[in-house]
């Protein structure tokens, strides 16, 4: 793996939303293409990552929607005794 990969896979593992892994994951990209490190797309370590960063915000997504729904069932705390 190279530097420029490590530091991309960083990067990814900071985003804060889906839209700015996305984000961060198109500019890795431009400069992998345009900047002459021309790494495989298939074996990159950043496209990868990308992808288990983009799954854990669609699995939280979910998570989310079903807190939500189970509030509005039940909407006061249990209490445990």
């Amino acid at each position: 793996m190279t530097r420029f990969e490590e530091i991309g896979q960083q990067l990814q593992l900071e985003s804060l939303s889906k839209a700015e892994a996305k984000s961060r994951f198109k500019k890795s990209c431009d400069l992998c293409c345009n900047r002459g490190n021309h790494i495989d797309c298939d074996r990159c370590a950043i496209a990868s990552c990308h992808r288990m960063v983009l799954e854990t915000f669609d699995e939280m997504s979910v998570i989310d929607k079903l807190v939500k729904a189970m509030k509005t069932r039940n909407p006061e705390p249990v209490l445990a005794r």
